[in-house]
């Protein structure tokens, strides 16, 4: 992310001759997107941030509620039978193709035997240890910036007080059962 922020002037400031705010926000949205689903989910969270960055950005940034990166269908089958046994497959039929990825899973539609058509949705694999690496990351990035705003401003933003809640907000999203109620 340093490309980001030693780039951003150039493309930002008007009296720049790269200004380009619109291929600068593209730019982050792809990186966001390579960054995995902590990051993804913060670009979401900021494309419904009209009161506090560019409209020109939270329209870039909305790109990510569209789709996230899908994973492989060989690890939705893994996580289906680490998850239920191999015999999933007797009464669980998934298509090839997700329905939709987004920030934290896929969803499928399937057919379950003896009821008909369902949809299912499988978490990304390894998601809670790519969050917890992302978050841990965060968490120091954080108390950097904290400590250093802190030195110039007296009440200035606390982000990590933000960031503890945002990993609330996301951990709630991997209950899966919580969203079923």
């Amino acid at each position: 992310y340093a490309p980001l922020a030693i780039f951003a002037p150039l493309y930002l400031l008007e009296s720049s001759p790269w200004h380009d705010p619109l291929e600068f926000f593209a730019y982050l949205r792809e990186r966001l997107e390579m960054g995995g689903p902590v990051f993804i989910k913060a670009g979401q969270w900021g494309s419904t941030r009209y009161d506090l960055f560019p409209v020109a950005l939270c329209d870039e940034l909305n790109k990510l509620t569209q789709s996230s990166p899908a994973h492989a269908l060989g690890a939705t089958v893994e996580i289906l039978e680490d998850s239920f046994g191999k015999q999933i497959h007797d009464v669980l039929e998934i298509e090839d193709k997700p329905l939709a990825s987004g920030s934290v899973g896929q969803v499928y539609r399937a057919k379950l035997k003896d009821v008909g058509d369902c949809v299912v949705k499988v978490q990304h694999p390894n998601l809670d240890n790519v969050m917890s690496l992302d978050f841990w990351i965060l968490y120091g990035f954080s108390l950097f910036t904290d400590d250093l705003v802190a030195r110039f401003v007296e009440n200035g933003f606390r982000t990590n007080r933000a960031l503890k809640q945002f990993k609330h907000h996301m951990e709630d999203q991997l209950d899966f059962e919580l969203e079923e109620e």
